[in-house]
């Protein structure tokens, strides 16, 4: 039986279509390889931060606010409205939020290391000491102590 279809020969297609697609197929692969190379890094936009402007509230005032509210705190603790950890947790919170305000300096969203750089021992003790009873279960810390720690941290900090 004679077919009426005639197959061409494998290599009659031009030369220059085989070059293309070997063209368009490496061409991906080599530019990633010299970028690799020459270890390029896309240039990353940077987010433009707006300045917190902040009223200015004179330190005296600020520090009694603040020990108003440890004092507050002292008061939920000693009427049972809180428990120790929750006091340890407020306790802290406030300090921190405190030497935020007075200084600047965001020390609310500072890891105890990044505390113990800022050369404030009190605040750095003070914090390190509060790990255990706010992030334990149950702990023996006396919380007197902690209050008494709380408003020295708050008094002391310049």
């Amino acid at each position: 039986m004679q077919t009426s279809v005639k197959l061409q020969d494998m290599m009659s297609y031009s030369l220059l279509m085989t070059i293309i697609a070997i063209v368009l197929v490496l061409a991906p692969v080599i530019i990633l390889l010299i970028l690799k190379l020459v270890k390029f890094q896309p240039k990353k936009k940077e987010k433009k931060v707006k300045p917190v402007v902040r009223p200015k509230i004179d330190p005296s005032k600020l520090r009694m606010m603040y020990l108003e509210k440890i004092k507050e705190i002292e008061t939920r603790y000693a009427t049972s409205l809180i428990d120790m950890r929750q006091a340890h947790i407020e306790l802290s919170e406030a300090v921190r939020e405190y030497c935020s305000e007075a200084s600047g300096v965001p020390v609310k969203a500072y890891s105890l290391k990044e505390i113990s750089v800022l050369g404030k021992p009190q605040l750095h003790e003070m914090v390190r000491e509060f790990y255990e009873p706010e992030f334990a279960y149950d702990s023996d810390k006396d919380i007197k102590a902690s209050f008494s720690k709380a408003r020295e941290v708050v008094n002391s900090w310049k």
